[in-house]
This record gives structure tokens, C-alpha cells and sequence, in this order.
């Protein structure tokens, strides 16, 4: 029997595979919002996000799902956005990283991705977005040192666009994030 300690904490809680009343379900990692996307007899009139995942990609962060109830002769376009602490580095030929050479900064990083009106079969699509990479902030002291960065993310917006139709997802990542699968994070939907 799985515990309440191996889900994932986020704004709708409940087993995994069992719709919650309040319009979605959480569980290992994943987010659902508006409800089963119109399957069991259920009318579908917004776009649904089901199975939303986020990975830390070191300097870039992704997000995917599938996307249900949308509109199969309209496109949809899908912005994520992600603000963290950027930590750089600078490691010298001896493989040392003296501290004067360590930088943090607030950085703000931002993807889009365009889902094809054609794409679109059973008005469901799943979703792939990527913020864009982060060019160096700071710079070691001469081309012979290695540069090193990477990204905390701290918190993210996925905004779903089709028609005049938006759906926008605010999530929060508990203590920052590592490279990899992040499976911590707080979502909630905003209505518009």
C-alpha cells in the first residue's frame, strides 16, 4: 500500500489514478488540473492538463503533460517561464574553484513551443516546452579556467494559449531544484 509520503505535495492531493472533487489529482511527480479531461461521461468544454512533470536540465527547465479538451482547428501555443538562483563557478587548470571566482544571481528564463492545429487528435495533445539557455553572467579570469553553471529553480508559470481560451499554472519547486526529475513542487491553476 503506497503512503501519503511517496506523493507528490501540490494543490490538489489524492491517490494516484482517483479524481479529486475539487477538479484534479496528484501523484509520483505529476499534476492534473480540470478534472479527467472528459472521459467517464464528463462534458469537455476547457483545456485540460493532465500528467504534468518538470525536469531541471542544469541551466534550462522542462515541462510536459498532455493537453486534453482543446480545439482541433486552432493552435496552441505554450509559454513556460522559471526564475531560480543561478550559481557560476570558474574552475582554474589545477581543478580548483577559489571561492572570488563563485557567483549567484536572480535570473529569469523563458520557452515557448507552438502545438500545430494538425497535431491534435481526439482533442488531446501531449506537450514538450523548454526554457531557453542561459548565456554566462560572469566571466573566469582567462579561457584556460572551466566554466560551470547551473540553475535552482525556485518557481514556474506554464501558460496555455488556444484561441481566447488561456489557462495558466503557477508551481513552486520546495527548496529549490537539482538536475533531474523534480517530484516536489506546488501547483495551482489561475483562473482567466
Amino acid at each position: 500500500m503506497l503512503t501519503s509520503s511517496l506523493f507528490v505535495a501540490c494543490s490538489f492531493i489524492a491517490p494516484v489514478a482517483t479524481a479529486h472533487a475539487s477538479g484534479g489529482w496528484c501523484g509520483w511527480g505529476k499534476c492534473d488540473f480540470g478534472g479527467l479531461g472528459g472521459q467517464g461521461g464528463h462534458k469537455c468544454k476547457d483545456i485540460k492538463v493532465e500528467d504534468l512533470e518538470f525536469r531541471d536540465l542544469g541551466t534550462r527547465l522542462r515541462a510536459t503533460g498532455e493537453l486534453k479538451c482543446l480545439d482541433g482547428n486552432r493552435d496552441v501555443e505554450i509559454t513556460l517561464r522559471a526564475e531560480g538562483e543561478l550559481e557560476v563557478s570558474c574552475e582554474n587548470p589545477g581543478g580548483n574553484k577559489p571561492k572570488p571566482h563563485q557567483k549567484q544571481s536572480r535570473v529569469k528564463v523563458e520557452g515557448e513551443e507552438t502545438i500545430p492545429a494538425e497535431d491534435i487528435e481526439k482533442r488531446s495533445a501531449d506537450f514538450t516546452v523548454k526554457t531557453d539557455a542561459i548565456g554566462p553572467k560572469h566571466k573566469c579570469p582567462n579561457a584556460n579556467w572551466k566554466q560551470e553553471a547551473d540553475i535552482s529553480f525556485e518557481r514556474a508559470t506554464l501558460v496555455i494559449e488556444q484561441g481566447r481560451e488561456k489557462v495558466v499554472i503557477q508551481c513552486t519547486f520546495d527548496g529549490g531544484t537539482s538536475d533531474g526529475r523534480i517530484t516536489d513542487f506546488d501547483c495551482e491553476e489561475k483562473k482567466h
